[in-house]
This record gives C-alpha cells, sequence and structure tokens, in this order.
C-alpha cells in the first residue's frame, strides 16, 4: 500500500467511526522517512499475537455523507467489505463507488486474524475459506448489483444514459 494510501486511510478513520487506525511500517515507510526523518527512525510493531495486525475491523461506517472513508479503503486494496452494521450514507458510499458491502451479524465473532474470507454479492453468502464455514448475509438487489458490475454509481449513470439516447428516449 502507497504512503497516500496510508495517509488517506489513517485520516478517514474517524469518519467511518473508528477512533484510531494503525498501519505497521514496513520498506515502504522506510523509503518514504529516508530524506524526511530527523535522525534514525524507530519503528514499532505489534505482538506477533496481536488480534489486530494485518487486518481491518471497523464498526459502523460513521454518519457522515462523505465519500473518502469508502476510497481510502479503495486506495487500501480493500475488496468488499463486510460489516455487522454501518450507516446508509456509508452503505450506499461503498455501492455508489464499486465497492461491495455486506451485512452479516456476528461475523466478528466467527472470523480470525488471517482467515481467508470469499464473498459471493449475488447470493449474500460469505464463506470462510480458512475454516470452511458459511455465513449468510443479505443478498444485494439487482439494481445495486448491477451498480457494482460497472464499477459505481457513474458508470451505471452514463450506462443508462447511453441507452437512452440510443433508443431516442432522451433528446437534446
Amino acid at each position: 500500500m502507497s504512503m497516500d494510501s496510508r495517509f488517506a486511510l489513517c485520516n478517514m478513520a474517524s469518519d467511518m467511526g473508528i477512533k484510531n487506525a494503525i498501519v505497521s511500517p514496513d520498506e515502504v515507510t522506510l523509503s518514504y522517512l529516508k530524506g524526511r526523518a530527523r535522525g534514525t527512525p524507530q519503528l514499532f510493531q505489534s505482538d506477533e499475537d496481536a488480534g489486530y495486525a494485518d487486518r481491518i475491523t471497523f464498526f459502523g461506517g460513521g454518519g457522515k455523507s462523505i465519500e473518502h472513508p469508502v476510497l481510502a479503503l479503495k486506495g487500501a486494496g480493500v475488496k468488499a467489505v463486510i460489516v455487522e452494521s454501518c450507516s446508509r450514507y456509508f452503505f450506499r458510499n461503498a455501492i455508489n463507488n464499486g465497492l461491495p458491502i455486506l451485512i452479516c451479524e456476528g461475523i466478528t465473532e466467527q472470523v480470525k486474524n488471517g482467515d481467508e474470507l470469499e464473498v459471493n454479492v449475488s447470493t449474500g453468502e460469505i464463506l470462510n475459506v480458512t475454516t470452511g464455514l458459511r455465513f449468510p448475509s443479505n443478498p444485494l438487489p439487482e439494481n445495486l448489483i448491477e451498480i457494482l458490475n460497472l464499477g459505481g454509481y457513474i458508470p451505471y449513470t452514463r450506462k443508462k444514459m447511453e441507452s437512452l439516447t440510443e433508443h431516442g428516449s432522451l433528446s437534446n
């Protein structure tokens, strides 16, 4: 993940209802600090058994209607979001920006650090590949899946406008 993505992710944490966000330092961090730091940087890592290393977990999604948290997650390489609950603003911003989001109550108690998950947005099923456990969530309606498949609401709207123009339903 680039430093810009790390900064965006950590700065937008409060907009997602998170108290703080920490990205473990690595070679990208050292490269960024080279020539910027005064003296030798002292890097700290989490304990090996810490439950938060290499895991993005947040609750709520905040109540603001801004898109930055979703864009930060996408910039960080997140392919889908699974939450126990979130604000309607965050939910819709995720869909509108092409980031699949599923609500699955109780999932945070069933998934451990390092588990690999597969998400079927059409059926709402979440498979924990590591343990074999399956979790149901509410499947997304077809119109939201279409928005996701097209990459977000703007490409979706462009396609709809082109279709209307081609069929003469929309005139200048």
